[in-house]
């Protein structure tokens, strides 16, 4: 029972992590995109 309740354990925070991973790469091309957007107005 303790071994089950482990897996899910571990499941759960796989499944989280790779929530956040996912959610890390969005934040960083929508950091990009912002720069590139920024630059754009500057030079004009």
């Amino acid at each position: 029972m303790i071994s089950y309740q482990l897996s899910v354990i571990s499941y759960q925070l796989s499944v989280i992590s790779d929530q956040l991973s996912d959610y890390s790469f969005k934040w960083t091309v929508l950091g990009e995109n912002f720069a590139n957007f920024f630059s754009l107005i500057t030079v004009h």
